[in-house]
């Protein structure tokens, strides 16, 4: 059987599900100081070897871009945006957008942390409405991108992703490569499939 999609927005959810929506977006969604909080671990570089702090902004951000799409409520969508901005500000000259220390970077939950960052800049590209500022987290994106491949990989110098970390056989450093076909998809940049 064979679904269609309804595009975003055309969809007004009401009644139960609508209240629901409604109440996460109240009560979570439009605290500016969580995304601060989760932004600001890219920052800090909080995490230490072993943690996952990281992945709570990507998360917290795609939560709050599905709710968004569900109600267009204008006040979230600029808590999002600035939150997008406020994390492509925490990126390193070199693209590396890590929630780990520099020598713990490239083990544990770190690449899974990027991932989840990643993704959730993908997700804004989604509901942006600037075409400059879609330009901008694209950039951003491909920095990213480009800064992993650089360290992660077959080659000289290179961890391979199975490598990067020793939880789970590494499936959490993994899953990163469905960002890379995504990546792939928006830009043709081939050695996003390499």
């Amino acid at each position: 059987m064979y679904f269609s999609s309804i595009e975003s927005g055309k969809l007004t959810l009401g009644g139960y599900p609508g209240s629901l929506i409604k109440m996460i977006i109240e009560q979570e969604y439009l605290d500016k100081d969580k995304y601060h909080l989760f932004a600001s671990q890219f920052k800090l570089h909080s995490d230490l070897k072993g943690s996952w702090r990281g992945e709570f902004w990507g998360k917290f951000i795609r939560g709050a871009i599905e709710c968004y799409k569900a109600c267009k409520n204008e006040r979230l969508y600029k808590i999002i945006e600035d939150s997008v901005f406020e994390i492509i500000g925490y990126m390193e000259e070199d693209g590396t957008l890590s929630s780990y220390e520099k020598e713990y970077r490239l083990t544990g939950w770190d690449i899974w942390g990027r991932k989840y960052a990643m993704l959730g800049l993908l997700s804004y590209l989604d509901i942006a409405k600037s075409k400059a500022k879609k330009r901008k987290v694209l950039h951003s994106l491909k920095r990213q991108a480009n800064s992993i491949i650089e360290h992660v990989g077959r080659g000289k110098n290179k961890k391979g992703i199975l490598e990067t970390s020793n939880i789970y056989g590494s499936l959490n450093s993994a899953s990163l490569l469905g960002v890379y076909v995504l990546l792939y998809s928006l830009t043709g940049i081939k050695k996003y499939l390499s």
